[in-house]
């Protein structure tokens, strides 16, 4: 049987409960942390799920990476960027905050002139320092209120002015999260004295090297949603912090795929905060743990199973390709709109393309016309002033 939470035992067998309390507390397995939940000692029974979920994410990861070397250089950075659109489209979806894959992809590609104050800018910034593997300083509060300066305020601000945090650093009034049917589900730590001492505890246990590190992003991924200390913003900082830290320790990719899973689980995921929230649960932090990195672990399995289908996909076509086009000129242009077709989220311009075929413009747009005359397989479109080219998959499939 699985493990079960003190909330759920207070229920079923209120006889059991308190024993269960004290001999969780008091477990040899249990790691013990300066973090209070209603009042209650924060504590970690590690379960043998857990140690199981740990060595499960890692094996995943290792395969993770075996498949991301044998992708090429082009397929890699399309499907990072078409990962990091997404991920930024849905961190904001999660909180009810729309935005357009077409405006964050403007951004990511740095095609638009960016203007601090603009919708989206902090948070573009901040996933392409993370794409560019640029360390964050998270050590202190200060740090937090920083990166929430970049990463969320802008948005914020436009939103909802008084929604700014008010306080030395954090928020200096109290806040309160509502269901739908605006019944209190949970109300966040007040005065900021006491955000600013949970936030110190909470920022040691992200940073204790006795824990393994999948441990410490669950357990600081909990303690920051409990501490809520901003009006607004919250939801998304936690998850980047989050992401920053999975795309740091382990494939990078692992990192650009959190919102997405969330998103897939997310009545899993907010079930979660609720069984941990409940006073009756007494500070176990053990289910949201156990639960956060399943969400991890689903979101390595659907990786590996989306990469691994890909490069299945990706020996087939160039198979295909050479039937038809035996390592010439037509062959390399073909093959790069094949990869940037199957691995990317939107064609390539002339230029882009013949800088990935290593060629000169003009001859570029020589082979594309000879192409786009003689065969079926070259696909153009427009999009705002530029040409855009793909390969159409299902002929390229057809070549007998």
């Amino acid at each position: 049987m699985g493990y079960e939470g003190l909330s759920k035992l207070f229920y079923k067998s209120p006889e059991q409960y308190q024993a269960a309390y004290q001999r969780r507390f008091a477990g040899d397995a249990t790691v013990h942390f300066a973090f209070d939940v209603h009042q209650k000692p924060a504590f970690l029974v590690i379960t043998p799920e857990l140690l199981s979920l740990i060595d499960q994410i890692h094996v995943l990861d290792k395969q993770l990476t075996w498949i991301s070397r044998r992708l090429p250089k082009i397929a890699k950075q399309q499907y990072s960027t078409w990962a990091v659109i997404e991920e930024i489209r849905l961190t904001n979806e999660i909180e009810g905050v729309h935005s357009t894959r077409r405006e964050i992809q403007l951004l990511v590609e740095d095609h638009l002139p960016v203007k601090n104050e603009q919708r989206l800018v902090g948070f573009v910034k901040k996933y392409r320092q993370l794409m560019n593997r640029q360390s964050i300083p998270l050590r202190t509060c200060e740090d937090l209120r920083r990166l929430y300066d970049e990463l969320c305020l802008p948005d914020v601000i436009a939103d909802a002015a008084d929604h700014a945090p008010d306080g030395l650093l954090f928020r200096k009034d109290s806040v309160s999260i509502y269901s739908e049917s605006q019944k209190e589900i949970h109300k966040g730590l007040y005065p900021e004295s006491a955000i600013l001492s949970a936030m110190t505890k909470a920022l040691d246990m992200l940073h204790d090297p006795q824990l393994p590190v999948l441990l410490r992003i669950a357990l600081f991924h909990y303690c920051f949603a409990y501490i809520h200390p901003f009006y607004d913003g919250n939801g998304r900082m936690d998850r980047f912090i989050s992401s920053y830290y999975l795309a740091w320790n382990f494939n990078p990719l692992l990192g650009y795929h959190l919102s997405y899973t969330i998103k897939k689980e997310l009545s899993t995921y907010y079930k979660l905060f609720k069984q941990t929230n409940d006073p009756r649960n007494c500070g176990d932090l053990t289910l949201f743990a156990e639960g956060f990195l399943r969400i991890i672990r689903t979101s390595s399995e659907s990786l590996n199973a989306s990469l691994l289908k890909r490069l299945e996909k990706m020996t087939f076509f160039r198979n295909q390709l050479l039937k038809r086009f035996p390592n010439d000129r037509h062959f390399r242009v073909l093959h790069i709109l094949m990869l940037n077709t199957l691995f990317g989220y939107r064609g390539l311009t002339l230029p882009e393309l013949a800088a990935a075929c290593g060629m000169d413009e003009p001859l570029t747009a020589v082979l594309l016309q000879t192409l786009a005359t003689q065969t079926p397989l070259v696909v153009l479109y427009r999009e705002g002033e530029h040409t855009m080219y793909e390969v159409n998959l299902e002929r390229l499939a057809e070549i007998p």
